[in-house]
């Protein structure tokens, strides 16, 4: 829990969250309400990411578990930091959980209040931001609390009026990350002052930090957690996107639509089973019995008619569109229409797929950069929610089995440049999703030794051991670097 935690601090996402899901299995196996800790962790790894859904879903897992146990330590944090990922979703309940977390006071008073302060800065309130900025930074000077203080310094900058003074803020903010060695805050600063910047060179800095951040597993946002990178990410001129690795979500002309224009879960479930065909026509009674299995045609073909209304029309409010522009109806069979949908599960198996492409080819530069925009887009499984869904199931294996190959290509090409903490990085993003995969196992051990980091290579090794035994397969040797 411990080591997970100062990854976190580290900025190094991969490892953090494997060693919270890790101390999050032992706390369970020993049925402490500790592992409220180790969940909480999890939430903060997928918040820093951009994941929202994710993020959210171990968020109101660990809050539930400490309210059970009163234990303020691990409730506090839940609270303001699921605040963070609600701003668009539920603002007013993101607002009532930020206030408890300040009202509470201990352990995290300054943390709690950046976090109100992104919250009213995301619905436009500028000179309440500002205010609640200069208490946070007062509150981390009084109890030397440095983390604290930079996010705070942050805020003060997203608040300012002045872009000096903004620029003055972002370049102690940056200080502060960078004596901390927190590599994905330092990035996120850098970015942010880039995007402050007039001088020619802004546009080429930019660039590079949303690399490194690309680089560090990082997903910039304007529709992200409330904090700096909403602030500084360039917003997509996209009039639709249906984000389906990780989770469900729909942005729609920039803002993400909110659960009450859904009305049902059906409706919702309607528009995940048309994304899981990839743009193939789906038979209405196909659709019918996966939506409403054994339910009367005559009644279920009603349902579907009322629930294929409330996707379009949450979709597409207010007729702006024709009703066929996103979802197709076409004698017996409803398809979505991809042309005019941007969707992430698609982006990532064209990138992807191109990638290794052009890396087979030995094109390696242009193979990297598609390799590495593709791992960035793959936030999560397709649908993880869904995973007892058949029809989601050929999907999720196809993206997770391109994922798994993109990573190891990237960690192959990483431990072959000498950036052995790069090709490590990787191969626990594959772990991430499938915990017996060998090859991203041996490729984990084979890169702590060749970075000199031979303790954490043996505690890699048993983990694989262990691995292996539970599916009944004889490990390899242990590597030996020659």
């Amino acid at each position: 829990m411990n080591r997970g935690l100062c990854d976190w601090c580290l900025g190094r996402l991969d490892e953090a969250r494997a060693d919270y899901e890790a101390a999050a299995a032992l706390y369970r196996r020993t049925c402490s309400g500790e592992e409220a800790y180790a969940v909480v962790g999890l939430g903060d790894v997928h918040r820093e990411r951009g994941d929202v859904v994710q993020a959210r879903a171990r968020y109101e897992e660990g809050l539930a578990m400490a309210e059970r146990t009163g234990d303020r330590q691990a409730l506090v944090p839940a609270l303001y930091q699921l605040a963070k990922v609600l701003v668009d979703d539920e603002p007013e309940r993101a607002d009532e959980l930020a206030r408890r977390a300040v009202e509470y006071g201990w352990p995290d008073l300054a943390w709690a209040l950046n976090a109100s302060g992104w919250i009213a800065l995301a619905h436009g309130n500028r000179e309440q931001s500002a205010e609640i900025a200069s208490r946070a930074a007062a509150a981390a000077r009084e109890r030397r609390d440095p983390f604290g203080l930079a996010e705070s310094l942050e805020l003060q900058a997203l608040a300012a009026p002045e872009p000096a003074a903004a620029k003055h803020l972002l370049e102690e903010a940056l200080r502060l990350w960078r004596h901390l060695g927190n590599a994905v805050h330092g990035a996120a600063v850098e970015l942010a002052l880039a995007r402050f910047s007039e001088d020619s060179a802004a546009h080429r800095v930019a660039d590079r930090a949303e690399r490194r951040l690309q680089g560090l597993g990082v997903r910039i946002s304007a529709v992200g957690p409330a904090g700096l990178l909403r602030f500084v990410a360039e917003r997509r001129d996209v009039p639709l996107a249906l984000e389906m690795l990780g989770g469900f979500r729909v942005v729609r002309e920039g803002l993400p639509v909110p659960a009450a224009d859904w009305r049902s879960q059906k409706a919702r479930d309607l528009l995940k089973i048309l994304v899981a065909r990839r743009g193939a026509p789906v038979p209405r009674e196909v659709l019918m019995e996966a939506l409403w299995p054994g339910v009367d045609v005559a009644k279920s073909a009603n349902r579907l008619s009322v629930a294929l209304s409330t996707v379009r029309s949450a979709l597409a409010p207010g007729k702006r569109h024709d009703s066929d522009r996103y979802v197709r109806a076409e004698g017996d069979a409803v398809a979505l229409v991809l042309e005019h949908v941007v969707v992430d599960v698609e982006e990532f198996l064209a990138e992807a797929f191109e990638g290794l492409e052009l890396h087979a080819a030995g094109l390696s530069a242009e193979a990297g950069e598609r390799l590495e925009h593709a791992i960035a887009l793959y936030r999560g499984d397709f649908l993880e929610g869904d995973a007892y869904n058949e029809w989601a199931v050929p999907l999720r294996e196809k993206a997770r089995a391109l994922h798994s190959d993109v990573a190891l290509t990237l960690a192959e090409d990483a431990a072959a440049a000498g950036r052995y903490d790069e090709a490590a990085g990787y191969s626990l993003r594959v772990l991430d999703r499938d915990r017996y995969d060998e090859r991203a196992h041996l490729g984990l051990v084979t890169s702590r030794i060749a970075g000199g980091r031979h303790g954490e290579a043996r505690r890699a090794y048993r983990a694989y051991c262990r691995r292996m035994e539970e599916i009944g397969v004889e490990s390899a040797p242990f590597p030996v670097r020659v």
